[in-house]
């Protein structure tokens, strides 16, 4: 789970830059070239992966593809798009995403009960981030967190 889990970062940058770009711009030829050039590599992968690792080798096959999926796909946009500038933007969010995960990871857990531990991890996981967010200075949020706090006070 944990190998799969990365492919929540790269399949939200597979929707941004292939369906909610390449296709809307009517590039659907571009997309579906690197969608099925995953597939082949998928295929490829698990044919060498499972017998040697099982499920993990599942799970790495599956997150390679998705990584190479993303990096043809950016690569087709990389002289439209200001990449550097949405990843600059997005650093903080994932610092504190790495911060969150760090804490949640080493963390002991209080109770035998699966609903009180997932309800620990959630509230520390959103404590944590928000004051990574805090601590990084990360002016969206930043701004968002005074609104917040002005509109309570009324």
């Amino acid at each position: 789970i944990r190998i799969l889990s990365m492919l929540l970062l790269f399949i939200g940058i597979g929707n941004v830059v292939g369906v909610q770009y390449l296709i809307a711009c009517g590039r659907d030829k571009e997309f579906t070239y690197s969608i099925f050039g995953g597939a082949i590599l998928n295929v490829c992968l698990n044919y060498y992966l499972i017998p040697a690792y099982a499920s993990i080798g599942a799970a790495i096959a599956t997150a390679l593809t998705e990584f190479f999926v993303n990096l043809t796909l950016l690569l087709r946009v990389r002289k439209e798009l200001p990449l550097c500038h949405y990843f600059k933007m997005g650093l903080p969010y994932f610092i504190a995403s790495v911060v969150m995960g760090c804490v949640l990871g080493v963390m002991p857990m209080i109770s035998s009960s699966i609903f009180l531990c997932l309800l620990q991890q959630v509230l520390v996981g959103i404590i944590v981030y928000c004051i990574s967010l805090i601590i990084l200075k990360e002016q969206l949020f930043g701004y968002y967190l005074k609104k917040l706090l002005i509109t309570s006070d009324v």
